[in-house]
Order: C-alpha cells, then structure tokens, then sequence
C-alpha cells in the first residue's frame, strides 16, 4: 500500500467515506436499473427479451474486464483525479440512453460505463483505506462495498418504481442526476490520495492462487444470481401476473 494521508479529522473522514458509499450506491444503481426495467427498454427499443438482456452483460463484461485495465492504466494518477474523472464519464454514459434511441450505442455505452465503474470501485477501496487509521481499514471497506448492497435493497426497486411512473429513461434521468450530487460530494470532500505503486506490483497480488479461487468463486456465484436477476421482471409480468409498481416491492423483498 503507498503513503498514508495525513490523519483528517474524525468528521472529515466520515464525510469522505459517506461520499465514497454514495458513489458506490449510485453507480450499484446504475449497473442493476436495467434490470427493473427490462421489459420497457425492450419494447422501447424494440428489440427482444433477451436483446435487451445483453445490456446486463455487456455491463458485467466492462466491470470484469475493462474494470483491472483501467485501474492497471491509471495507477500512477492522483486518486481523487480518477474519482472525480471517472464520474464525470459515468454522467455522460448513463446519458447516453437518456439522449439515444439506439440499441448498439447503448450497448456500447453500458460497456463502457462497466469498466468506469470497476475503476471507481478499485480506487474508491484505495482512498477509503488511505484516510482512517490501520485499525479501521476493515469498516472504511464495508463502507465503501455497502453501496452495492443499499443499491440492490432500495436503488433498483425505487429506480423500477420511477421507471413504472416516468419511463425508463426517466429513471437514468435520476441516475444521473444523483450521479451529480456525488460528482459535488467527490470534489468537495474526498481528500488528495497519490500514486500506491505500480501495476506489476498489484499484479503479484492479485494472481496469487488464494485470490484467484476466491474470485473464482464470485465468478459462480455472481453469474447464478444475475442469470436469474437480469430476467426476473418478465417472469413476474408472464408467469405471476405482477405489474406495474407492484413489481418494485418484489424487487424489494
């Protein structure tokens, strides 16, 4: 791990970290909102069920892959730079749908927005580690990492529920515009962090044996949980007869 910041005051850090669980919770949101509103996009977009479902999975391939290369890319750079850098491009992305009818542009963009996010996400874990004592590492991880769960508990189901309301659109509109307060949150609150080394030397830990089987294991448990997720609310719809907002509170539950 590279040099340590200077100790911040108590408020301060948790500020910072407050900011980074919000970053993490927005772009949590934004990677599972096509899920709630899958079914909308599809006969927006006219396309099938299945096309649409490719939106999950070209999102999952930029997180897995694009994800390591940009981090790798970009570990000599200042860490509040990539954050505020790396949500400037998120905004963009996620209006790409908002401003776009076409199906290949938004899958491109999904893509795209994938691999930011698993930079986020690399660095967000670097800076949150960076700002507390040694002592505390643990709960500024859980702090940052509990984004993801928040957006799976309330993000998607209240993004489905705006979907239901506005149209999916509407809901990438509000992605968007939380993706603004976050941007706000992240220049004004995230201290500087520098360079933590370089690449080769993440590279040694991230290939050791015991690390691989542990994302091994992600690796099944992620892809039985979205092969089933990415495809849920058609099933509601058709096979249980759910609709409308009532699909938010079994989003929710």
């Amino acid at each position: 791990m590279g040099p340590r910041q200077a100790a911040l005051s108590q408020s301060r850090t948790n500020l910072a970290l407050a900011t980074l669980f919000f970053g993490t919770f927005v772009l949590g949101t934004a990677e599972l909102l096509v899920v709630g509103v899958l079914n909308l996009i599809a006969a927006d977009l006219e396309v099938s069920i299945p096309a649409a479902g490719a939106l999950v999975t070209a999102y999952a391939l930029g997180l897995a892959v694009g994800g390591p290369i940009l981090t790798a890319l970009t570990i000599r750079l200042n860490k509040r730079t990539i954050l505020i850098g790396t949500v400037v491009l998120c905004i963009l992305g996620n209006l790409v749908p908002v401003l776009a009818a076409d199906y290949g542009l938004f899958i491109t963009a999904r893509a795209l927005t994938g691999a930011l996010h698993g930079l986020f996400v690399a660095v967000a874990f670097v800076v949150g580690m960076s700002i507390v004592p040694p002592e505390r590492m643990g709960r500024a991880i859980s702090a940052v990492f509990s984004g993801f769960a928040v957006s799976a508990a309330l993000g998607m189901p209240l993004g489905t529920l705006v979907g239901q309301a506005l149209g999916w659109r509407g809901s990438f509109t509000a992605v968007v515009t939380l993706s603004l307060i976050a941007l706000i949150a992240t220049v004004a609150l995230i201290p500087s962090v520098p360079s933590t080394g370089g690449a080769g030397d993440q590279a040694a830990h991230a290939f050791a044996p015991r690390v691989l089987a542990v994302l091994f294991l992600n690796f099944l448990v992620f892809a039985s949980l979205y092969s089933a997720l990415t495809y849920i609310v058609p099933f509601l719809e058709s096979v249980t007869g759910i609709s409308g907002a009532l699909i938010s509170a079994f989003l929710l539950a």
